[in-house]
């Protein structure tokens, strides 16, 4: 019966060609297609309803689906028929090959289906089925869910293409970021990140080579064909073929396997003129298609037939997904963590004083142990934990002087980033705990532009209104408790934290400066932390605090927060040296 019908399992999870004959085969006999293009499939069984769907999405389309029960007179009397599905289909391919069908159909000229994340929900590991879409934008289904983040993309290629070994080319800043994210995402793959510039040929290379542009001329004559893939990260840095930085690439791209995958990944792979793309089209092996260096700059290098461009572009090796295209499917704010590798001398620093804060800590530690009379550990760490909460407060000037040498040791990395950021074009809100830090910001980047404690209302209002009102400065560099509250700064859409706050509230205080009435965008919050410090252990912290603050009172602040954070942080730091 018609109610009944169903795909069956092996022919949903077929290769592309196979699914996209299932698909026509259905459209032909029950799709439609209306003289404004619109097309439909109908069917009285919601299995295959469902199916369909999820046929057209792992095609790359989309599917809107409604129902309702139909009626009608039959010999003076009213009745009901069978619940039908009717499914309106976004495709950018012909979904039919029954010519009368067929020729009607016509490509949409605008509102191309596209999909993006919604959210993203861990539920842990279990066995599924990964099938590859056919759409430009190649997204990867697993069963219902999209995954189309950059760096996540970049790496399911890599896996479904095989592409191992693999070399990834990252701004120096990113190298921990992408590391972390290769191991959450391809487990069991081994990762190496590469340093110094004296390249030393490789009897093996790992699956996933990690290593930044400014080292990486170094390591050119170590890479062979042996290496299958090559993601070239933030691609915008090799802009100018003449750079040492896009040559490099352009000869690593040159010197891999010449059927190996190759991708660029940028936001802003065109800051000024469309000659900047050139070295990109380069290092995909795609330049010849444009008419090679000369030809792409005969034609568009004088920003002439633009249009013709970036249709070419789009039709062979360009997709862009713009935030603004998105924003009605993106949450209103977003907190983003980015890690990165702390200034070596200053790390050494760090290191001691932290070794010096556990050494005292655990000593202090063994003292409530022996206090409390409890022989087994379970009852000395309760002891123990109860006893540093209750005296966590002695140790915050110990434990802020590590915050600060985290800090300062991210600076240099911080500062390459914040000149990544720039490149965008958009303005940033930076924030900071330490008057030192916030200075260093505002000198560098902001023209002196800040707010922090000790300003007159006139001038925290002037620097303000300066952001807000004004295309310079870009930047405007913050106390995160001075401007923690009061302030609108919507002319940006992004905040950066390069220190971090006590408590949730704190932080959430600070970047509603810009997720304010006025802000047309979504919010992004950046939290730039140093790898191997206790930043790492603050923002968890603070994250598991926010969790709970809006669980209990849906978001408002609690005023024991700031000790509890510091309670925590602690005994955590007491955990990593005391013995039982």
């Amino acid at each position: 019966k018609s109610v009944g019908k169903f795909i069956p399992e092996m022919y949903s999870f077929g290769s592309i060609q196979q699914r996209l004959d299932l698909l026509r085969g259905l459209m032909d006999t029950d799709g439609t297609i209306r003289p404004d293009g619109t097309v439909q499939f109908t069917t009285v069984s919601r299995l295959l309803a469902e199916q369909v769907i999820s046929l057209v999405q792992s095609l790359g389309g989309n599917a809107r689906s409604s129902n309702k029960i139909p009626t009608y007179t039959h010999k003076g009397e009213k009745k009901s028929g069978q619940r039908a599905y009717t499914l309106t289909l976004a495709l950018s391919f012909n979904p039919f090959r029954l010519p009368r069908k067929a020729e009607v159909w016509k490509p949409r000229s605008k509102y191309l289906p596209t999909r993006i994340i919604k959210s993203i929900t861990e539920e842990g590991l279990e066995e599924a089925v990964c099938i590859r879409v056919s759409a430009s934008d190649c997204l990867y289904i697993t069963r219902s869910h999209i995954v189309t983040h950059n760096t996540v993309q970049a790496l399911a290629v890599l896996q479904a293409t095989q592409s191992f070994p693999a070399i990834i080319v990252v701004p120096a800043t990113l190298k921990v970021n992408w590391y972390r994210e290769t191991q959450k995402w391809l487990p069991g793959k081994s990762i190496e990140i590469l340093h110094g510039t004296k390249g030393y040929p490789r009897m093996d290379w790992p699956d996933i080579t990690i290593v930044n542009y400014d080292i990486l001329h170094g390591w050119v004559q170590a890479i062979d064909d042996r290496i299958k893939g090559l993601v070239v990260d933030e691609s915008h840095y090799a802009k100018s073929a003449v750079v040492r930085r896009a040559k490099a690439t352009i000869d690593v791209s040159d010197s891999i396997d010449p059927e190996g995958v190759v991708l660029c990944l940028s936001g802003t792979p065109v800051l000024n003129m469309p000659n900047e793309i050139v070295a990109q089209l380069r290092i995909l092996r795609r330049l010849d298609e444009f008419g090679g260096a000369k030809g792409f700059r005969k034609r568009y290098g004088s920003s002439a037939n633009l249009t013709e461009l970036n249709r070419r572009l789009r039709a062979t090796c360009f997709i862009r997904r713009l935030k603004s295209d998105v924003l009605k499917e993106l949450p209103a704010k977003r907190w983003s963590t980015v890690y990165v590798e702390g200034d070596p001398k200053v790390m050494v620093e760090y290191l001691e004083a932290e070794k010096n804060l556990i050494e005292y800590l655990s000593e202090k530690a063994k003292k409530f142990a022996l206090e409390s009379g409890a022989t087994d550990y379970e009852a000395q760490m309760a002891a123990v934990t109860a006893g540093m909460r209750a005296s966590a407060a002695e140790h915050l000037v110990a434990v802020t002087a590590l915050k600060r040498l985290a800090a300062k040791a991210k600076m240099p990395a911080a500062t390459e980033w914040i000149e990544d950021f720039l490149g965008s074009g958009k303005k940033l809100v930076a924030f900071g705990w330490h008057r030192d830090i916030v200075d260093e910001i505002a000198d560098r980047f902001a023209n002196g532009v800040k707010i922090q404690g000790g300003q007159s209302f006139e001038e925290r209002q002037e620097a303000v209104d300066k952001f807000q009102t004004e295309d310079e400065p870009k930047v405007i560099s913050c106390s995160i408790r001075a401007a923690g509250v009061g302030l609108t700064l919507t002319a940006a859409s992004d905040v950066a934290f390069f220190e971090l706050g006590w408590n949730p509230g704190e932080m959430d205080q600070a970047s509603d400066r810009v997720h304010r009435i006025g802000q047309e965008d979504s919010v992004t919050a950046w939290q730039i932390l140093t790898a191997g410090t206790i930043d790492e252990d603050i923002v968890k912290l603070i994250e598991e605090k926010r969790a709970m603050v809006n669980a209990v009172t849906d978001g408002e602040e609690l005023d024991s927060e700031r000790t509890g954070v510091l309670a925590d942080l602690v005994v955590s730091l007491t955990k990593r040296g005391f013995v039982a």
